[in-house]
């Protein structure tokens, strides 16, 4: 990885030293300025691209959107997303993409405790059901 005032670039090799073969290799490279960072990179043998953007409106939104291209099969994944601050305890994420999942996700601290609670859910919107495909809930114990 090389950089210098705000872009960066690099790459990565894996070489699996039991089958003395090549296991992976990809590129990218990132911009950053103080209101948004735009990345490109290669996942899979260079096998997938993804180019995301994210912007920092203020401080309490920020807005992303990705495309992701699938080399072998020749299909592409727009996303859009945003995160939301309501407050110094209560976060919101969501994202939609172009395979018509949307995702949900929302993150609240106690307040005077270290505990954080999640709650995230997906949909299918193909599906046109009120039921998630899948959901989550978790706790983190000792953050602040």
């Amino acid at each position: 990885m090389v950089g210098y005032d705000g872009f960066a670039a690099g790459g990565q090799v894996k070489y699996d030293a039991g089958a003395q073969a090549l296991a992976d290799y990809n590129v990218g490279a990132e911009y950053t300025a103080p209101s948004f960072t735009t990345t490109v990179k290669t996942t899979n043998q260079v096998g997938k691209v993804n180019l995301t953007h994210l912007h920092t409106v203020d401080a309490s939104l920020t807005l992303g959107a990705s495309v992701s291209y699938d080399v072998a099969k020749g299909k592409s994944v727009v996303a859009g997303a945003s995160l939301y601050k309501w407050d110094p305890f209560l976060t919101t994420k969501l994202k939609i993409d172009s395979d018509g999942f949307v995702s949900s996700a929302v993150e609240q601290k106690l307040p005077g405790a270290k505990v954080k609670a999640l709650f995230s859910t997906e949909h299918n919107a193909r599906n046109l059901s009120t039921i998630p495909e899948r959901f989550g809930l978790g706790f983190i114990f000792g953050d602040d």
